[in-house]
């Protein structure tokens, strides 16, 4: 009997701090925050107001403008709608440029040349989500049947029901799967 290994996207198969880098140096590479401080904070208010897109509650292009302008509200820095949709969008262009890392090319290709099962569970927007998993040329490493998008799923992690619709759909044995992400 084989393990099964289901990957998380964003900061486990990539790194997305590499297209934020990239728009924040368009925007606040003159400021006094480092990225890695500015990142920190616009992730924690994207995290904070994930659910709200995914109920409808909030518009992905509000979460878009929310997470940045609090992000720098942080920092006593106010951010002008027009320039957080400008940040976005070069947040977005960044994006078409990101790539799987050595060391995870190399191990999904040792886990695909040892047939060994592989997916992806990932929270998101469902076109977004889709557009980093073909810039990332995934399909080439894990089956379209393996990889479950939040927003199509109509449920998003943590929830213990989307791993088990997953363990479900691909027949896994929950005590031989590994699920692997950034976050606990």
């Amino acid at each position: 009997m084989t393990y099964t290994f289901i990957f998380d996207l964003d900061d486990t198969l990539y790194d997305q701090l590499q297209a934020f880098n990239v728009a924040y140096h368009y925007h606040f590479a003159d400021s006094d925050i480092s990225v890695a401080s500015l990142y920190r904070h616009f992730r924690h208010y994207s995290d904070l107001v994930f659910e709200q897109t995914q109920d409808g509650r909030m518009t992905v292009t509000e979460m878009h403008i929310y997470r940045i302008t609090a992000a720098l509200n942080d920092f006593d820095i106010t951010l002008p709608e027009r320039k957080a949709i400008a940040f976005q969008h070069d947040y977005e262009h960044a994006l078409n440029g990101i790539a799987l890392s050595h060391p995870i090319k190399t191990l999904l290709y040792l886990l695909k040349s040892r047939d060994i099962p592989c997916g992806i569970i990932t929270n998101g927007e469902s076109h977004h989500q889709r557009l980093k998993i073909k810039t990332l040329e995934l399909d080439h490493y894990i089956p379209e049947s393996h990889i479950f998008i939040s927003a199509e799923e109509g449920m998003s992690k943590p929830d213990v029901a989307l791993f088990q619709q997953v363990v479900s759909e691909l027949d896994l044995n929950p005590q031989r799967t590994f699920y692997i992400g950034d976050n606990f």
